[in-house]
């Protein structure tokens, strides 16, 4: 009887054994392909990976409390499948999700390592643009986007507005965290863009080595116009807005910002490396979209417009007064 029961368990069991199996070498397969892509053509995507995966779990805060978050398999989250053509649509992706988790989990622990009082509820932050420049931030929640919204025209609001700014949900970012919600977006949209960036320069600068089973997913994956320049101008604008906001309406609080080096510094540093990636990203899209549809080209021209209409919100004196003291 024991034999019995013995052989219909791994009757029954052997299927699902085998499916287990099959997903844990498919899991692999993907990991594989994206540290190979990572390797090749953006190491410091690798370095991120590497460096949330070092960070603690639990991190106490003092003698009584302490901060445990769950570990994260960005890779398992954000590529679901081994295929070429998926991973690249997604690359851009996964680097821009995994920058708001070091953000705001390296923040924590920097916190903790320079002794500051933190609270449970706190939204430390420590932000990079490459793996040699990281800023540490602590911006404060005083006001959430959301009190922003009145001073963005209608002719600025890109989808992104509602998403970020016109939104309720107290819990989001941005509203939560407000500046520092703001800042985190902005940085983790530069990463994205920057991978995106660095898929492309191999499309473009090796395409006659890419192999020839290999050559039209990249080509198709080149030439499928991104939107994702544009967070640039967006939260931009809104970290603009944000900070008169505060000088009208938080007059303390705005103080407390302008003496902030720190805050100038990373504002100044991220504007800069947008201003020296988009073109370039831009330079590039445009090569590849230029002998595409007829579709492909009037998205382009609509995103034109709406960069020229953000552009030119972002121009107003107000605003420009405002980059002066924090970008510049």
């Amino acid at each position: 009887m024991l034999g019995l029961t013995v052989a219909l368990t791994l009757y029954w069991g052997w299927p699902i054994w085998r499916q287990h199996q099959l997903q844990i070498q498919q899991r692999q397969e993907i990991h594989n392909q994206v540290e190979t892509l990572l390797k090749q053509h953006h190491p410091d995507g690798l370095w991120l990976l590497q460096a949330l995966d070092k960070l603690p779990l639990k991190v106490r805060l003092d003698a009584k409390r302490s901060i445990t978050r769950k570990k994260i398999d960005p890779v398992a989250r954000y590529m679901p499948s081994p295929d070429l053509k998926e991973i690249l649509l997604r690359f851009g992706t996964l680097i821009h999700e995994s920058s708001h988790a070091y953000h705001f989990r390296a923040g924590l622990v920097e916190a903790v390592n320079q002794q500051r009082n933190v609270k449970e509820t706190d939204s430390f932050l420590k932000l990079w643009l490459s793996p040699q420049e990281t800023f540490f931030v602590d911006a404060g929640a005083r006001f959430p986007a959301r009190e922003i919204v009145k001073q963005i025209p209608k002719s600025a609001q890109t989808d992104r507005f509602k998403v970020y700014i016109d939104n309720p949900d107290v819990d989001l970012a941005t509203q939560a965290d407000g500046l520092s919600g703001l800042l985190d977006e902005w940085l983790a949209y530069y990463q994205g863009i920057r991978a995106e960036m660095a898929l492309l320069n191999h499309a473009y600068s090796q395409r006659d080595q890419i192999p020839e089973a290999e050559r039209q997913i990249w080509l198709d994956y080149a030439s499928t116009m991104s939107d994702q320049y544009l967070a640039y101008y967006e939260f931009k604008l809104y970290i603009l807005a944000y900070l008169a906001k505060a000088q009208s309406d938080y007059p303390g609080f705005y103080q407390s910002l302008l003496q902030d080096p720190e805050l100038k510094r990373v504002l100044a540093s991220a504007n800069r490396a947008y201003l020296d990636l988009i073109p370039r990203y831009l330079a590039v899209r445009h090569h590849f979209v230029a002998g595409s549809s007829l579709d492909a080209k009037r998205y382009l021209k609509d995103l034109q417009v709406k960069e020229q209409r953000l552009k030119a919100e972002i121009n107003k004196p107000a605003y420009q007064q405002l980059e002066k003291r924090f970008m510049l």
